[in-house]
């Protein structure tokens, strides 16, 4: 099996955003990344959640945040698998880990810390 990227969120303005479930049945380990690209005032910011959902429910745990920057524009990383880590991480993207499996379902719950637009994407890679 193979590496598959996937663009979960175009790069767009918007406020508040939950995207659809994903169903996950091959994949361990993923790296999720933000890019906030404008911003509609000096004070918005994206802030974005890997949820999971509880199986057999409609309820979502948080398993990763990628919080905002306190610029106009950035890139974030979250990177969540079992053995998930910044150790040999040689880029400058700042980089939040989580060291548990990618889960079995999921989503991506997107907050805007204020009421102005911002313009950013979301996008995955997902590994067996």
């Amino acid at each position: 099996m193979t590496t598959t990227a996937l663009v979960i969120l175009p790069s767009t303005s918007r406020g508040d955003t939950t995207t659809r479930d994903y169903v996950n049945d091959s994949y361990s380990a993923a790296e999720i990344f933000v890019d906030q690209t404008a911003q509609a005032s000096t004070v918005a910011f994206v802030s974005v959640k890997l949820q999971g959902r509880v199986l057999g429910t409609t309820q979502y745990y948080t398993v990763g945040t990628i919080s905002p920057a306190t610029a106009a524009t950035f890139t974030r990383r979250l990177r969540v698998g079992p053995l998930a880590t910044t150790a040999l991480d040689s880029t400058a993207l700042v980089t939040t880990t989580v060291n548990e499996p990618f889960p079995p379902v999921w989503r991506i719950a997107s907050t805007n810390v204020s009421t102005a637009a911002v313009t950013f994407s979301v996008t995955a890679n997902l590994y067996p």
